[in-house]
């Protein structure tokens, strides 16, 4: 089984195999449990990449990207997940928006926080949201953030939120210079109404996954159908029902998107950042910095007062 790999040094030139790889999530079922598998290292290099995030807090925010993805994976359509966590610790923040199609984006409140004696997230919440097609407003879900370890925090999501026993195991891992070297991660959840057999073989592979190395799996065998296959007790995953989605860092923002935002504002607010040169608008989640021409402000207040004038 691919979770029974001796924890073997990894030679750099598996390392490069995994670099080449393109970003991926699969979704997969079982007479146990679901199961979902992802590897997505290079979205996890542009988001610290964009931010110039320091290697604690990179680790801390590929494992809650790969956690949405996984989480995605099991909607469909353009349905989407964001998955934020807030706390006392010195990162504050770390959010993460996944649509079904494969698009990932995310930030740190603070993305060059440091540990400072305690975990980087601390004590907090974290909070799931789904937009999905047949519900009008967005499904959340919340429970307490207890000591900022992001396995243990969304298995403990699974039990809290879903009611629903599962394997959770993220990983993202930096080298001594704080470059990624490999981001991804597995999730098997137990099927409601397992018999008892069942029940405990799919604990004894669930204890297996969360023990497992996945960057020593993924460079031994870059076949991820195979490695979605071991998850499951006895190998029992119909290959003609998994699905496959490539995953990419993708940020929606526009310079529009902004502007939209400014129209709500007052006419006199908005020329007083004109005068004041407060033209720069950064995107949160992707550093984009979008620069207001004195066209674009006209084009806002020309906005705002028609909007007055309809009323």
């Amino acid at each position: 089984s691919t979770w029974g790999c001796a924890l073997l040094p990894i030679p750099m030139s598996l390392h490069a195999t995994l670099r080449r790889g393109r970003d991926h999530v699969l979704r997969a079922g079982c007479n146990h449990a679901r199961l979902a598998l992802i590897t997505n290292t290079n979205a996890v290099r542009e988001v610290q990449r964009r931010f110039k995030m320091k290697p604690e807090v990179t680790v801390l925010t590929g494992k809650v990207m790969s956690f949405a993805s996984i989480l995605c994976s099991f909607l469909k359509g353009e349905e989407r997940i964001t998955v934020d966590l807030q706390g006392n610790g010195p990162v504050e923040r770390i959010r993460a928006e996944a649509i079904h199609t494969g698009e990932i984006r995310a930030y740190a409140g603070h993305p060059l926080a440091q540990y400072s004696g305690s975990s980087l997230l601390g004590q907090g919440i974290c909070e799931v949201s789904r937009v999905l097609y047949d519900h009008a407003t967005p499904v959340k879900s919340t429970i307490e953030i207890i000591d900022g370890d992001i396995n243990s925090e969304m298995k403990h999501f699974f039990a809290q939120s879903e009611q629903i026993e599962a394997a959770v195991n993220l990983q993202t891992v930096v080298d001594s210079e704080g470059n990624v070297l490999f981001s991804g991660g597995a999730v098997s959840q137990q099927l409601t109404g397992l018999d008892p057999k069942l029940q405990q073989e799919w604990r004894e592979s669930a204890k297996l996954l969360m023990q497992s190395n996945l960057e020593q799996n993924f460079a031994v065998d870059f076949d991820t159908t195979r490695i979605i296959t071991s998850m499951a007790p006895n190998g029992n995953v119909n290959l003609d029902q998994i699905q496959r989605t490539l995953v990419d860092f993708y940020c929606r923002c526009r310079k529009d998107n902004f502007k939209q935002v400014l129209t709500t504002l007052p006419v006199d607010e908005v020329r007083s950042l004109q005068t004041g040169n407060h033209r720069d608008m950064t995107c949160q989640f992707c550093n984009n910095v979008y620069v207001l021409t004195d066209q674009d402000f006209d084009e806002i207040a020309t906005t705002i007062l028609n909007q007055a004038n309809k009323i």
